[in-house]
């Protein structure tokens, strides 16, 4: 989950890292160690997807090597945070295995309390790899969605697909220092009752330590307009690892969020603390929204018990998340409103945190597909379910986002198995959003594109929500040549412009 944290606490990593591929890697050499001589190796700025940064068109295994200097104090308790890596991670600190991750869109951290030196060096070794021919394209074990597989990336739907591999470090690294107690997420549940809120703020707390008492407090206010929901304040007693503490506020005459054609955006921050003995130990600020999203049988919208028309479309705004900004989201979203917009699907993948920070704040709702595209081994599940509920937690307290959907375009034999399971454990994980088995094939009607003419839409009935339809067009040509490769540009190359 993504919160704010006082500067002080915090310290980036980003910047010069070394990186060498796993074709360069010598018999018997141990990369992590740190009597190794890597300067012989290329420089890369992190955070970056490596085909921007200087490794075009690679798949497979890259280690990534920074050293750095800390000072004496103020190490006692620390966390190594990655923001995003795609796809699996295995760290070293200081010569020491920290763990590994896979998944390319969540943040994920390592205790390193204890570990830190004045002089230190953080190895990194990155997975993303290309799907096994034998796995390829029905029976996918890599879960990135339409950046593993789609037709409308780079080789389109081929085996060529696979080409130009989103892998690397591709959001920032940093220490995040605390006192014993940290805050790992803040899911904020709500219920309306007539004219206020009730809240049951979610708390995860980490003790990284021997255990402990500590005090917690939580204050609720508005962005931008004055609301004071009061604070709660609880003492809890904590073993080493995590501990889950529920709170409870009230919202008196709450203010609502709406999307940008039905009314405000209003947002209110939480400021959460966490003491220990007296003193601060981790104090974090969030935003959530105050909203009620209905969907009935007859797939009838209502947003705080008002009916609405959905009017949509798919995004898939680049290939390479470490390229886009929360400017570029800005602009994206305000072409979206000027079509008359008021809903996006985020197909088939999961963005960056501040695509939904933009949504929130200019009030389009946000159907958010888990990163499955088409056919996969259904023994993935294991793999799914952890990456499932980082995507819930991560993002639960955006209130644009207002269906979970668990597949695009599946097989039946993963609408059986696979995507069941994931259903199932969506509901249990958040019951407050509307959860989509699958956006199946039935729901994507695409006469004149892949099949038949555009005058077969008259005799469509369609599904009650169609998901995805219409005809893909040619993009820009700076974009153009960011995609294709130069020979398929000119003379056009029809099969990959199709």
């Amino acid at each position: 989950m993504f919160f704010s944290r006082d500067r002080k606490s915090l310290c980036s990593l980003n910047g010069t890292w070394r990186f060498e591929t796993e074709s360069r890697e010598e018999k018997g050499e141990q990369r992590f160690a740190r009597d190794l001589d890597d300067s012989p190796w290329r420089t890369m700025r992190i955070p970056v997807n490596w085909h921007l940064g200087g490794l075009e068109d690679y798949h497979g295994r890259v280690w990534f090597r920074r050293r750095f200097r800390m000072g004496k104090g103020g190490t006692e308790y620390a966390t190594l945070r990655f923001n995003g890596v795609d796809y699996i991670c295995r760290a070293w600190l200081n010569d020491r295995y920290l763990g590994s991750h896979e998944g390319y869109f969540a943040p994920f951290e390592f205790n390193v309390s204890g570990i830190l030196e004045d002089d230190n060096l953080l190895a990194v070794e990155v997975d993303s790899p290309w799907e096994k021919p034998e796995d390829w394209p029905n029976r996918k074990r890599i879960i990135k969605g339409v950046y593993g597989h789609h037709d409308c990336r780079p080789g389109g739907m081929s085996e060529e697909g696979q080409r130009w591999n989103t892998g690397g470090i591709w959001n920032s690294v940093e220490l995040i220092f605390t006192g014993q107690v940290k805050v790992d997420s803040v899911m904020v549940l709500q219920d309306l009752e007539g004219s206020s809120a009730r809240l049951r703020p979610s708390v995860l707390l980490r003790n990284l330590g021997k255990p402990v008492e500590a005090e917690i407090s939580m204050r609720v206010g508005g962005c931008g307009f004055r609301a004071d929901a009061g604070s709660v304040r609880r003492r809890v007693r904590m073993g080493h690892g995590t501990k889950r503490v529920d709170l409870g506020l009230t919202l008196d005459r709450a203010r609502l969020w709406w999307q940008w054609d039905q009314g405000e955006q209003n947002l209110y921050l939480f400021d959460l603390e966490v003491r220990v003995d007296g003193e601060t130990s981790d104090r974090v600020q969030g935003r959530f929204g105050v909203r009620r999203l209905t969907l009935d049988r007859g797939w009838n919208w209502r947003i705080n018990g008002r009916r609405f028309f959905p009017r949509g479309t798919n995004v898939i705004h680049t290939q390479w998340l470490s390229e886009m900004d929360r400017r570029r989201y800005e602009r994206d979203l305000r072409m979206v409103r000027e079509c008359n917009v008021n809903f996006i699907r985020v197909h088939a993948h999961v963005e960056r945190e501040e695509l939904y920070e933009v949504a929130d704040e200019m009030g389009i709702l946000v159907w958010q597909d888990f990163p499955l595209q088409w056919s996969y081994d259904n023994g993935v599940v294991k793999r799914a379910l952890p990456m499932m509920e980082e995507m819930i937690r991560t993002f639960f307290n955006h209130p644009s986002i207002v269906v979970w959907c668990c597949h695009n375009e599946p097989q039946e034999f993963n609408l059986r198995e696979l995507d069941v399971a994931l259903y199932r454990f969506a509901r249990r994980l958040d019951p407050t959003r509307h959860v989509h088995l699958a956006s199946e094939f039935r729901e994507h009607p695409y006469p004149g594109w892949y099949y038949g003419d555009y005058h077969m839409y008259i005799g469509l009935p369609g599904s009650p929500c169609p998901t995805e339809f219409g005809a893909q067009a040619l993009m820009n040509l700076g974009s153009m040549r960011r995609t294709f490769a130069p020979q398929d540009l000119w003379p056009p190359n029809w099969s990959k412009w199709a």
